[in-house]
């Protein structure tokens, strides 16, 4: 029962526990230096960043697919253990990952809900920020050999991206699923980047930023329009960008 108490403490925020994990990361960084530094490298060289690298105005990132895990956007962004351009991102997480305040004081609040209205206060205040557009339903129906990019249902974030002017830059990943698949495969896979990259690497490639004209009330009719023209714009990316033996992107 105690240990359960404590437990639900750290949950609800009642118990702050991130000044022992930053404790532990500084023993575990002096201590463990070269290997640590080693498995950095590897999870660099696994992660490899193609593409519109050096735009650095305010933006939404919007990436595909959502896979599993996420893997890109956790690595990239949340974690910052890759080449990844841009540092200055607040990650848009689901709501349901925020319910206490663990998440967000271990990655330095670096974490917004996906609500309208925190998204829209992020942006008012000058913040770029990075989603998985499709989310855990997008994940549902990843497939290997291939991508599903969950877009028609979305409307959301293209009228805040009106209202505020903000341009939209799209973001595809490639390995994904492959580094996600079977539970037991996953866990020996991702055992080996303690010595090397990973067999099949997650290949993330920027896309051009859309600019976007501000509207203050867009209507429905803006509203598919911008939709329209970021369909366009995945669609050449992943034209240009996936591997040979990928299917064609699906788009639901």
């Amino acid at each position: 029962m105690f240990t359960i108490l404590i437990i639900v403490l750290m949950l609800t925020g009642c118990i702050d526990i991130s000044p022992l994990f930053k404790i532990v990361d500084k023993v575990l960084g002096y201590l463990f230096k070269d290997t640590i530094a080693r498995i950095g490298k590897n999870i660099r060289e696994s992660f490899p960043v193609y593409g519109n690298i050096s735009y650095d105005k305010q933006a939404i990132y919007i990436l595909h697919p959502h896979a599993t895990f996420s893997l890109a956007h956790t690595f990239h962004i949340a974690a910052k253990l890759t080449d990844w351009p841009r540092k200055d991102l607040k990650a848009v997480l689901h709501s349901f990952m925020l319910i206490t305040d663990l998440i967000p004081k271990l990655f330095n609040q670096k974490f917004i809900c996906s609500t309208y209205s925190s998204i829209r206060e992020a942006l008012k205040e000058g913040d770029s920020i990075s989603m998985c557009m499709g989310g855990p339903r997008e994940a549902i129906y990843s497939k290997e050999g291939g991508m599903v990019a969950v877009v028609n249902s979305r409307k959301g974030i293209f009228k805040i991206a009106l209202e505020q002017g903000i341009p939209i830059v799209p973001v595809l990943s490639y390995g994904e699923t492959e580094n996600t698949k079977g539970f037991f495969n996953m866990i020996h896979r991702w055992c080996k980047i303690y010595s090397g990259v990973l067999e099949t690497k997650i290949e993330t490639h920027i896309g051009k930023e859309i600019e976007i004209e501000q509207i203050e009330e867009p209507t429905e009719m803006d509203i598919m329009l911008l939709r329209k023209k970021y369909l366009e714009a995945i669609q050449e990316l992943y034209k240009e960008t996936s591997p040979e033996h990928y299917d064609d992107l699906e788009i639901m």
